[in-house]
């Protein structure tokens, strides 16, 4: 397993608290028992023998989480990983007993009369089946571990790219939106050039203030509620050129929300589409009003127009600005939104948005 080389203090710090609290509940069990049956006990020897079986552990054991590529890779065979990990437990085994024994002479745990190598042996052999199974335990702690790691760096790439996926999606929706709103603005100049070239100028001008506008946000895929409000102002102002007295809009939204996160260009392509659709074929003009509004966790946005409304009986088709308000809504909300039109009583036209409140 790949330890990162900011995480390889993690297996020794946790063989350590293990020996620790290992000794702890080992010699405590070992001296009530020997309490229960009227045995005499010594308390700093048993601790001694517990903790150096315990720590040699905590020494050897996290070894196996710094072997480099697992046994897999070097030995893709099955006979050969069972051979590999079988020499591998009892390499553990004896380096174990190593330390163990080395740090009980120099403590003076245990006479240095006898053989270094015989003690050994008689250690070793003597603690061969408890000890075969503390290393089998360590290589099934480094392949759960492993497992862990190789599972979450899954997971994270997988949300990393579910991520970037969503935001390259968003980018292309930004993307279309923007020049959509360039080229219908633009019609207006020209509209404007065969009525009042003083007045296309002027929309000209508030064309380049606009698309500053734009540009500083070409990073964001959502802006407060008043920034979007201010850009629509520079819009409507375009558009008045235009209409002159024919259009008329109206805001209701409270400072409270002002602070709002909403989509970046949310609106715009719902005013456009009630001029288009409710002022434009109306020699009168018509008004158009924005509401915003917090309700529970949701902020509540709805644009009306007091135009003819959807046709009945006949297949609405949605526009470029509207489809891609939709689209831009379920990639940013999966689930969390709603999106709606609807005929408002006495004529006109609602489009309803409900997004997460947040600031």
């Amino acid at each position: 397993m790949t330890v990162r080389p900011n995480r390889r203090w993690i297996p020794w710090v946790t063989a350590l608290a293990a020996a620790t609290l290992l000794t702890i509940l080992g010699t405590s069990q070992q001296y009530a028992a020997l309490i229960l049956e009227g045995l005499p006990t010594n308390l700093p020897r048993m601790i001694r023998e517990r903790a150096l079986d315990m720590y040699a552990w905590a020494l050897v054991a996290p070894v196996v989480f710094h072997m480099g590529p697992p046994i897999e890779a070097r030995w893709p065979g099955r006979p050969a990983r069972t051979a590999a990990w079988t020499g591998i437990v009892l390499l553990l085994t004896v380096v174990h007993t190593l330390i163990e024994i080395t740090a009980a002479r120099a403590i003076g745990h245990v006479s240095t009369r006898m053989a270094y190598g015989t003690m050994f042996s008689a250690r070793w052999s003597e603690t061969l089946a408890a000890n075969l199974l503390v290393a089998v335990l360590a290589v099934l702690a480094f392949y759960a571990g492993r497992y862990y790691h190789e599972s979450r760096e899954r997971d994270l790439r997988e949300s990393r790219l579910a991520a970037q996926l969503a935001g390259a999606e968003l980018d292309v929706l930004r993307m279309r939106l923007q020049p959509h709103f360039l080229f219908n603005t633009l019609h207006t100049v020209s509209a404007l050039m065969q009525e009042d070239v003083e007045a296309a100028r002027r929309v000209l001008t508030l064309l380049s203030d606009l698309l500053r506008l734009s540009l500083d946000r070409a990073e964001s895929n959502e802006v407060a509620l008043s920034d979007e409000l201010t850009f629509l102002e520079s819009y409507l102002e375009i558009q008045r050129a235009r209409f002159r007295d024919r259009l008329t809009v109206r805001f209701g939204v409270p400072e409270v929300v002002e602070s709002a996160l909403v989509p970046s260009l949310l609106l715009q392509p719902l005013i456009e589409n009630a001029i288009r659709h409710g002022i434009e074929p109306r020699g009168t003009g018509g008004v158009i009003v924005v509401q915003a509004a917090k309700e529970g966790s949701s902020l509540a946005l709805e644009v009306c127009d007091d135009g003819p409304g959807l046709s009945t009986g006949t297949p609405q088709r949605e526009g470029l600005g509207l489809s891609n308000t939709r689209a831009r809504l379920e990639a940013l909300y999966p689930g969390q939104h709603a999106f709606a039109l609807e005929n408002v009583p006495g004529g006109g036209l609602r489009v309803r948005i409900r997004i997460p409140f947040r600031q």
